[in-house]
């Protein structure tokens, strides 16, 4: 947005509006953006309590949502376009590869300890007798933890038949004895909102990665980012970026100028542009990794 700094002389800004994340806070900061001047484009949300609530309280103001991170709502948002994967699209990459390649089998879970990895869970192991694999109950971890031998003890780990990780790549690279624990297991880590990293920080030898496509971002966007922020880059980063796009493109497909230079901008059309716009989704991508090095050969994109 820095390199489009007016539209038909009419300032564009880009406003950062933090939202607290505490139950008694989340409602009072999204009641304070929504009252903002001239605000019509709501980039977001960073942070998932309350989502439902409060993407209603801003479709209610009359403002557009572009959501560069995955939200899982309970009841359709007219005016909300999720430009990630969405949770139900996730959900199915991960019941199909689970089904296709682990039939009947006992599929153990290790949880890091958050509302979205939970629901994440519950979603993929619902309807038993037709995904055609068992969940066994989950082994819940809490941020920050490292070493996780007194979370699976031998009698817990002889229960299944494959370990799934549903854990954030940057977390699980912090495990620190993740070999002498599972040596002798198949193991798989579910990230359904990142993408893998460098396979040389991860602490098994030996895995499979379910989660995005790690060439979906742009070298040249890469290379931009860090260069200019000094810090690596994301896919939040990359759908936030895109999001911009939208907003000037669509801005110039559908607003009026008048003579006297003031804009009108039809909101449903405004809104359909965004839709027409909006980046191609897809489902989870599967990557074995054996020795730290990456098996694209076998690569699948459910």
């Amino acid at each position: 947005m820095a390199d489009h700094r007016e539209f038909s002389g009419h300032p564009l800004k880009l406003i950062l509006h933090s939202v607290r994340c505490y139950p008694e806070k989340v409602q009072l900061d999204v009641n304070q953006l929504t009252g903002l001047p001239n605000l019509f484009i709501f980039v977001g949300p960073a942070c998932s309590l309350n989502a439902s609530q409060s993407l209603r309280l801003i479709e209610d103001a009359g403002i557009i949502t572009l959501s560069p991170i995955p939200v899982n709502l309970t009841e359709d948002h007219y005016s909300w376009i999720p430009l990630s994967p969405s949770f139900t699209l996730s959900v199915s990459s991960a019941r199909k590869f689970l089904a296709s390649n682990h039939p009947g089998q006992a599929i153990g879970w290790i949880i890091e300890n958050d509302s979205t990895r939970r629901d994440f869970y519950t979603a993929t192991c619902q309807s038993p007798s037709a995904q055609g694999f068992s969940c066994l109950d989950p082994v819940y971890v809490d941020a920050g933890v490292t070493n996780l031998d007194p979370y699976l003890s031998a009698s817990v780990l002889a229960r299944a038949d494959i370990w799934v990780f549903l854990y954030s790549t940057s977390s699980f690279t912090k495990l620190a004895d993740l070999n002498h624990l599972l040596e002798k297991q198949s193991v798989i880590l579910l990230d359904p909102q990142g993408f893998l990293l460098n396979t040389s920080t991860f602490p098994l030898k030996d895995f499979a990665f379910l989660g995005l496509n790690s060439n979906e971002i742009p070298p040249t966007f890469t290379h931009s980012y860090e260069k200019r922020y000094n810090e690596q880059n994301s896919l939040t980063s990359f759908r936030s970026y895109q999001a911009a796009e939208m907003i000037l493109q669509a801005l110039e497909n559908t607003a009026i100028v008048f003579k006297d230079k003031s804009i009108l901008l039809p909101r449903q059309g405004f809104l359909d542009e965004l839709l027409v716009l909006k980046p191609t989704l897809q489902g989870l991508c599967f990557y074995p990794i054996s020795s730290y090095h990456i098996n694209f050969q076998d690569q699948e994109c459910p």
